[in-house]
């Protein structure tokens, strides 16, 4: 039933602009590099001598700033998206009514959405190691650092993923679910910031990368809480997805 629910719904985006999305955030990020390497190479190189960092080091840093914020809401849109067919088509009510259960109608949405941001993720890795060949950069590719900051920030956003499928669910007009998300995702930009509020799911995106600057050395060091960070994502992210299941299942569906 989950298998033939999920495969509903991935045929049932063909028609929508979800790929789309999919491709954004990546393909953002690594134009934002493309332009900060192209118009200031010479300050990005200069950064990078000033701490001691290859370029790949200081390219995997500079981008986590752009990525922390288009993730988020990459996840934001695509929830909405995802959840948008039925209430467009006012369907819900008659898909309720079918015999299936809700609580796998919720969880095939939410595959859907998990599935999409990891292929986001393995796009962003691909990219970012081609970019670091396109540009020349010295060195070894760092394929852990790489594919580790392209794939960590997804698991580490899934509570993000259970609030916004969530609420893209209960709410008709997705204008709302989209705002709460927006604002939600400029609040976590500086949420991360503090050491204290940095354990709440709106800053794991930025929270969740391979290295971390030391403002006291002005050196780049490996993220000590990153594992942390994700495996904290995860466990919360899978609490709220099942709540959210649950509360689905039990409410009245105009």
């Amino acid at each position: 039933m989950m298998a033939s629910l999920v495969s509903s719904e991935r045929i049932k985006f063909r028609r929508t602009s979800l790929a789309l999305v999919t491709l954004l955030i990546p393909v953002l990020t690594l134009f934002y590099e493309t332009m900060n390497f192209l118009f200031r190479s010479e300050t990005l190189y200069r950064f990078a001598y000033e701490k001691k960092a290859n370029l790949w080091v200081y390219f995997i840093f500079d981008k986590h700033f752009f990525l922390g914020l288009a993730l988020p809401l990459g996840i934001i849109l695509a929830a909405s998206i995802i959840a948008n067919t039925e209430h467009q088509a006012h369907a819900w009510k008659q898909i309720c009514a079918l015999p299936i259960s809700r609580i796998q109608l919720y969880f095939s949405k939410f595959l859907i959405l998990l599935v999409t941001s990891l292929l986001s993720a393995t796009v962003l890795g691909i990219g970012m190691a081609l970019f670091g060949v396109i540009f020349g950069f010295n060195g070894d590719i760092p394929w852990f650092m790489i594919f580790g900051d392209s794939y960590f920030p997804y698991f580490a956003s899934i509570p993000i993923m259970g609030i916004q499928l969530w609420l893209s669910m209960v709410i008709h007009n997705q204008a709302f679910s989209i705002s709460i998300g927006t604002v939600s995702t400029v609040v976590g930009l500086f949420l991360a910031i503090d050491p204290k509020t940095q354990w709440l799911p709106w800053a794991y995106p930025l929270a969740s990368s391979t290295i971390r600057l030391n403002y006291q050395t002005q050196r780049f060091t490996e993220n000590p809480d990153l594992f942390l960070v994700v495996l904290i994502g995860v466990i919360l992210g899978a609490f709220l997805v099942m709540a959210g299941a649950f509360h689905f299942a039990k409410r009245d569906v105009q």
